[in-house]
Order: structure tokens, then C-alpha cells, then sequence
């Protein structure tokens, strides 16, 4: 007797339907990764480029900016993270430290800025999302709620000025 088969079992459509879903549910745990660790590679870049800008300030001013609620303040201008440039007026001119102040990639958390006068060092901070990261500060321990804190926000992630160790920011 010849059996005509044209078809699947239902248990080879199961397997098959299992096996991808195994490798759709790895592949999609890998890409969420992937995303945290590109958003924290932007906020460093970020605070790096924040720096910048703030050292040319400190070039033409011998002094770094004051901080205001977490934000970058000169004379009577606060500038809010993601909406306004880094900027102050020059014998007349105005002088572009940076055209637009970045964001965090998120809308959950915001950077923050804490300036000390009477040492003339700065700290710049931000909360990174993957927290194997080896650039997050030794003092961090989320697990006994040991964070950063500026301006109420809790961070983990430091720059700091030349003239300071971003360790220096540690509770």
C-alpha cells in the first residue's frame, strides 16, 4: 500500500512553531539591548559635548557657569535641556557655546548639571539604563539605594570637569 502524504503533522507544525518562537523571543531580548546600550552610548556622547562647551565658556570667562535646578545658567538665562541653545552676549556678539542643548534619548529621565563655586568644578549627569555598564561609577548600588543625586534626581553616570574626579560626585 502507497500512502499519499502532502501535507505536515500537527506535531511538526507545533515544533516548528515553537522553535521559532524561541529564537523570535532571544532575538527580540538581544534588540531591546541593543537599543539601551545606543542610548547610552548618546548620553555619554552627550555629556562629552556638554563639556566641550562648557570649557570654551570657561576659556572666555575663567570661569564655569552657574547651575540652576539642574540647568546651565548664565546672567539671568536658564537653559532648558532640549530646547535652548548654550549662549551668552560678548561685547555685543553673541557667542554660541552650543546651538542646541541635547536631551535624554528618553523622556524618563533629564540631565542634569551641579556647579560648585567655591571649588570652580562641575559635574554632569545622567542615568544610563543598562547598569552593567562599566563606566557607572563604583559608589552606585542600586541594590542598596546608593545613587547619584543632583538637583532631586537620582543618576548613575559622571562627567566632571578637568579639575575634578567624576568619583568626587559620590555620596
Amino acid at each position: 500500500m502507497i500512502k499519499n502524504k502532502k501535507g505536515f503533522t500537527l506535531i511538526e507544525l507545533l515544533i516548528v512553531m515553537a522553535i521559532m518562537g524561541i529564537l523570535s523571543v532571544i532575538g527580540l531580548g538581544q534588540f531591546r539591548n541593543s537599543q539601551r546600550r545606543a542610548r547610552d552610548a548618546a548620553r555619554k556622547a552627550d555629556l562629552e559635548n556638554i563639556s566641550r562647551a562648557l570649557q570654551l565658556y570657561y576659556v572666555d570667562n575663567n570661569i564655569f557657569p552657574i547651575s540652576t535646578n539642574g540647568k546651565i545658567s548664565v546672567g539671568d538665562d536658564s537653559f532648558a535641556w532640549g530646547e535652548d541653545s548654550f549662549s551668552m552676549q560678548i561685547d555685543g556678539d553673541t557667542v554660541v557655546y552650543m546651538s542646541l542643548l541635547p536631551s535624554d534619548p528618553t523622556d524618563d529621565s533629564e540631565y542634569c548639571y551641579s556647579y560648585d563655586s567655591s571649588t570652580n568644578k562641575y559635574f554632569l549627569y545622567a542615568l544610563l539604563e543598562n547598569g552593567s555598564d562599566p563606566d557607572i561609577l563604583s559608589c552606585v548600588d542600586p541594590d542598596n539605594n546608593i545613587m547619584l543625586d543632583c538637583n532631586g534626581g537620582i543618576y548613575n553616570y559622571v562627567v566632571s570637569s578637568t579639575n575634578a574626579n567624576p568619583n568626587e560626585a559620590c555620596p
